[in-house]
C-alpha cells in the first residue's frame, strides 16, 4: 500500500489512506495542495499539474489554460522585449473568464508553480514591471468581492512577494522607484504599501518582526515617499477612478506627517465640482452583507479626513432634492449610501 501511494502521489499528488473505522481503507486525493507542491507536476506535464491535467482527457486543446509555447514565449519578451511583454500582459489583463477572474491569473500562477531563482534579473524586473501597470485593470473587470475584497489579485500578491525576495540587492532600489513611483496600478500597489507602513510600525499598533517584513526600514521609506511621489502626478479625477480609493488615501494620510494636508491641497479644488464630489464620495463606499444582502454603507470615518463631512453632504442634498441637475440620481444613491453608514447597529 505505501508503494501504491508513492505511485500515485507522483502522479497526482496529495495521496492519502487512513482507515476511518479500522477496517475499511479509504483513499484521499489533492490533500494539502499548494502552488509550491505542485511545481514539480507542472515542470513534467503530469496529471496533477493544474496546467496539464486537461490535455489527459481532452480530445482538443484545452481554450482555458495556458499552453507552456505561450508562457515560454512570455518569459522571452520579459527577457528581449518589455514593450511587447507590456502589451500582451495587458491584454490578459481585461480578458474575463470564468469564474470571475482575469486570464492573466494563468499566466501569474505559472510562475508560482516555477523556481524564480531560475530567472533573469531583468526578467523578475520586467514582471514586477507589468504587475504594477495591470493589476487595477484586472479590479475593473471583477469589481469588489465578498468582504470588499479584490480576490483577483490574491495571485499577483503572492507573487510580488516572491519576485523582491528574489531581486538582487543592487536592484531593490531602482525597481521600487519604478514599480511604486510610476506603477498605473496604484489601487493594487496601495495593498503594499499599506501592509508594510503597519508591519514596521509607522502607523498603527501591528508592528511585526522583521522576518515577517517585505522591505527593509530603508527599503520601505522609499516605497512610501515613491508612491506619493506617483499620486501626486496624477490628477484627482485619475486617483478617484482608481479601485481601493479608500486604501490609497490612507496609504498617503498615514505615510506622511503632512499627509493629509497634502491630500487637501491636490483635492480641495476637484471637490469644488459636483461631479468630482459625487464621484469621490461614491468611490469611498465601503462593503456590507446583512442577512445575504448586499450593500455598498458611506461611513464618515472614512471621509472625514479628507474634506468636511458636514459641507459635503449637505451639497449632496441639495443635489438630490434637484430633480433637473444632471447628477440627481447619483446624488439620491449617496444620499441613501450614507444613511447606511450611519446606522449605529453596524
Amino acid at each position: 500500500i505505501s508503494v501504491l501511494t508513492l505511485k500515485l502521489d507522483s502522479f497526482i499528488g496529495g495521496g492519502s489512506k487512513n482507515f476511518s473505522d479500522g477496517s475499511v481503507l479509504a483513499w484521499t486525493v489533492y490533500d494539502d495542495i499548494t502552488t509550491e507542491n505542485t511545481a514539480d507536476f507542472v515542470k513534467h506535464k503530469r496529471l496533477g499539474s493544474p496546467n496539464h491535467y486537461r490535455y489527459y482527457f481532452a480530445l482538443s486543446k484545452p481554450t482555458a489554460t495556458l499552453s507552456d509555447e505561450e508562457f515560454t514565449n512570455y518569459l522571452e519578451l520579459l527577457e528581449n522585449n518589455y514593450e511587447e511583454a507590456l502589451k500582451h500582459f495587458l491584454s490578459l489583463c481585461d480578458k474575463r473568464i470564468k469564474s470571475n477572474s482575469v486570464a492573466v491569473n494563468h499566466l501569474i500562477n505559472r510562475f508560482q508553480a516555477i523556481d524564480i531563482s531560475q530567472l533573469t534579473q531583468n526578467q523578475i524586473k520586467n514582471i514586477l514591471l507589468n504587475l504594477a501597470e495591470g493589476m487595477d485593470i484586472t479590479a475593473s473587470m471583477t469589481g469588489q468581492e465578498s468582504w470588499g475584497i479584490y480576490w483577483v489579485w490574491d495571485p499577483a500578491n503572492s507573487l510580488l512577494k516572491k519576485l523582491f525576495n528574489a531581486l538582487e540587492y543592487n536592484n531593490k532600489k531602482s525597481v521600487i522607484q519604478k514599480v511604486f513611483g510610476k506603477g498605473d496600478a496604484i489601487g493594487w500597489l496601495s495593498e503594499f504599501v499599506r501592509a508594510e507602513s503597519f508591519a514596521h510600525g509607522i502607523c498603527g499598533d501591528q508592528l511585526k518582526p522583521k522576518e515577517l517584513w517585505l522591505f527593509s526600514e530603508d527599503e520601505v521609506v522609499l516605497v512610501i515617499n515613491e508612491f506619493i511621489i506617483n499620486l501626486k502626478s496624477r490628477a484627482p479625477e485619475k486617483i478617484v477612478q482608481s479601485p481601493n480609493l479608500a486604501n490609497i488615501l490612507f496609504a498617503w494620510l498615514q505615510g506622511r506627517k503632512n499627509g493629509k494636508k497634502e491630500i487637501h491641497k491636490h483635492f480641495d479644488e476637484y471637490f469644488k465640482n459636483d461631479e468630482g464630489l459625487l464621484l469621490f464620495l461614491n468611490s469611498m463606499r465601503g462593503w456590507r452583507s446583512t442577512n445575504g444582502e448586499i450593500s455598498y454603507p458611506l461611513k464618515e470615518n472614512m471621509i472625514e479626513e479628507f474634506l468636511d463631512v458636514k459641507k459635503a453632504i449637505r451639497r449632496v442634498e441639495e443635489i438630490s432634492q434637484n430633480v433637473k441637475h444632471p447628477l440627481y440620481d447619483l446624488a439620491q444613491e449617496i444620499i441613501k449610501a450614507h444613511e447606511l453608514g450611519s446606522d449605529q447597529r453596524f
